[in-house]
């Protein structure tokens, strides 16, 4: 079976949500347990590091779980590290030092060789970032369904625009709202339980809790967040003017590391995501592609990590299909 073959095989058993393939493991990886999945039969075509999405689920997500099935079904190796900052939606600069460390060690294991990295989102840009440091030689193809270039561009959209997605945007705030005081702290903690209940749907939800045990004040101020939009617009100017907010954004933002990747760069991006703007990938792709191979798809078949469906499918699949036997053909291509 050729690339467009696998791709087409994995395309389809994404879709379909398939998880039953593959043989699991764990294993130890830099005293971390990380999930391993293997072909059931075959040679091992490559080794790809993948990485969770911002999720309580972390590497037991099943949408991560659909991705390593379907890799392995078609001969690869997929290593899925359990980042804890990443599951306890936290935007931490030290994930990123993780995963260096992670990419170094698995090339070196068995001599491996640089391997593919497959994430999405926030994950998949913290990944970027990790692909152009001290890791950049351990990393031969990345496959990246929308990321961010500018994290910052990303809190302005979730703050500014009528539709945002309520997940990412109380992610947002749980990491960011500006301060140190106790009634910021529960804030944070309210905002981290919203976004816990409508990540994981939570049954009962455990956000009135959380409000139950804070002062009034505080539950005003949580819904004047979310209900009026001027004081919205000026708490999304505190952050972006906030120093530790900045100091984040310095060294999450994937821009200005975009010069020092050296892997081939593959961005899927969903046409209507309202996470990430599919603009971000299109600034990605416009400042890598004149040093790495890079090739960009914007698709409606994909909602932040949702599969949709329409009229133009064919067409629609064979756009994915093309995009991701791309990635194969870079990630199996012999070390120049």
């Amino acid at each position: 079976m050729g690339f467009y073959g696998r791709g087409l095989s994995i395309v389809i058993r994404m879709f379909r949500g398939l998880r039953s393939y593959g043989k699991h493991s764990r294993i130890m990886l830099n005293g971390r347990e990380a999930l391993r999945v293997l072909p059931e039969s075959g040679s091992i075509r490559g080794t790809l590091l993948a990485v969770h999405g911002m999720t309580a689920k972390g590497n037991e997500d099943s949408r991560i779980h659909v991705l390593a099935s379907a890799f392995a079904a078609n001969g690869y190796e997929v290593i899925l590290p359990d980042y804890k900052e990443i599951r306890s939606l936290t935007i931490d600069p030290r994930s990123i030092e993780f995963m260096e460390d992670d990419l170094m060690s698995l090339a070196e294991l068995d001599d491996r060789g640089p391997v593919g990295v497959f994430s999405a989102s926030f994950s998949g840009s913290l990944a970027m970032v990790a692909a152009s440091g001290k890791a950049a030689s351990s990393v031969k193809s990345m496959l990246l369904v929308g990321p961010f270039g500018h994290v910052m561009s990303v809190v302005e959209h979730l703050f500014d625009a009528e539709d945002r997605d309520p997940y990412g945007f109380f992610v947002v705030l749980k990491n960011f709202l500006p301060g140190s005081s106790k009634k910021t702290i529960a804030l944070r903690h309210c905002f981290e339980q919203a976004a816990l209940d409508n990540g994981l749907q939570r049954n009962p939800r455990q956000l009135p809790g959380a409000l139950a045990e804070v002062s009034p004040a505080i539950r005003k101020e949580f819904y004047r967040i979310l209900h009026d939009g001027a004081y919205r617009r000026e708490t999304k100017d505190r952050i972006l003017n906030d120093p530790r907010c900045k100091r984040i954004a310095q060294r999450i933002d994937v821009i200005q590391h975009c010069p020092d990747i050296k892997a081939a760069i593959t961005l899927i991006h969903g046409d209507r995501d309202n996470v990430i703007p599919p603009g971000e990938s299109r600034l990605l792709f416009d400042h890598l592609r004149d040093h790495v191979p890079a090739r960009v798809c914007f698709t409606p078949l994909i909602s932040h990590g949702t599969v949709q469906f329409g009229l133009d499918l064919p067409l629609r699949v064979h756009q994915v299909v093309s995009t991701m036997s791309s990635f194969l053909q870079e990630l199996e291509a012999p070390i120049k």
